[in-house]
């Protein structure tokens, strides 16, 4: 039954698209699964243009999913002998495969036929075959993110979550094309993710991806990755990026602003220079504005982080901006 020369070669009745159907079934074959599929294929649509089929064809045809005509050249001729109450079901099925054919990196996008471009960029059914692919058709999912811009950061998140979940470790591969892909569509939120996953969740094998995401992390999640030893530099921190950290770290042990603990004043200086009526938080941007400025009268910075030390002894953040402030803060003047 699945030798095809010989099913070329029979001589077919009116119901030899049964023969076909059959073979095609009992051979296992799906979707350009070799000569024999193709060659079957073939024939199929020899019958299709042929001469008009039964109803019970097309069931047929459906049922056994070959409803797939992306490998068929000259797809017009099954158009016009389709029945119109199944040409919807035909062309959705073929841009699946379609869209299959190109995560598998067999077609590309400018390749696909005038025919289907507008049913492939449909982004359910992009959705619907990257979810299809599943975790074992990593690079063939990626692809799909790349190749088509319908698939929201918000569709990727939604594809790493269960991915980071269901495979561990991933490959360097694999890695790799996850943060380039972030970094090209400059997805802010996914880079969050990935900080996430490595703090939280020790996922060290996503921690040479940083390098690439890094343009996209916020100074937050930086200043996190270099407490936690992750990045070994305290020049991943830029001096602008420094003093933003400051404000934060002392906004947030200091919220009444500078004259908290009497900190400013410890720190040799004048209360009289600081900002009233405004938020802790404003207070310390405009303190620390004087401070860069080397304001006269103004604490200075190695004294300001001294006397907050001394009021955390044991805060690490604090320590760490103490024991660097010299080399990350290099353009301060009048230490």
């Amino acid at each position: 039954m699945s030798d095809v020369p010989l099913l070329m070669e029979a001589n077919l009745r009116l119901d030899g698209w049964k023969i076909i159907l059959i073979a095609l079934r009992e051979s296992g074959l799906r979707f350009r699964r070799g000569k024999k599929f193709d060659l079957l294929q073939q024939q199929m649509l020899d019958l299709i243009t042929s001469t008009p089929q039964p109803e019970e064809f097309w069931n047929a045809l459906e049922t056994l999913g070959l409803f797939d005509l992306s490998s068929f050249a000259d797809r017009e001729q099954v158009w016009k002998k389709l029945p119109k109450s199944l040409q919807n079901r035909m062309v959705s099925a073929t841009a699946d495969a379609t869209v299959s054919r190109i995560a598998a990196g067999e077609l590309r996008l400018d390749q696909v036929a005038n025919d289907l471009r507008g049913s492939i960029h449909d982004r359910p059914r992009i959705l619907r075959v990257l979810r299809d692919l599943g975790v074992t058709k990593m690079a063939q999912q990626l692809r799909l993110f790349r190749t088509f811009p319908q698939l929201t950061e918000q569709d990727f998140l939604s594809w790493y979550g269960p991915l980071l979940t269901n495979v561990r470790p991933l490959d360097a591969d694999m890695v790799a094309g996850i943060g380039g892909l972030i970094a090209d569509c400059k997805w802010k939120a996914a880079a969050e993710n990935v900080v996430r996953d490595i703090l939280e969740y020790r996922r060290s094998d996503l921690t040479s991806l940083l390098p690439e995401i890094k343009p996209l992390l916020s100074i937050k999640q930086t200043f996190k990755l270099i407490m936690a030893g992750i990045s070994s530099t305290p020049r991943d921190l830029s001096p602008d990026d420094f003093w933003s950290q400051l404000e934060a770290e002392l906004a947030d042990r200091f919220p009444g602003g500078p004259k908290d603990h009497g900190l400013w004043s410890r720190s040799k200086g004048a209360d009289a220079d600081l900002l009233v009526g405004v938020s802790g938080r404003e207070q310390w941007r405009h303190a620390l504005q004087l401070i860069r400025e080397n304001a006269h009268g103004s604490a200075t910075l190695e004294n300001l982080l001294d006397e907050a030390i001394k009021s955390f002894p044991h805060d690490r953040s604090l320590a760490w901006l103490q024991k660097h402030w010299r080399q990350v803060a290099s353009e301060v003047r009048g230490r």
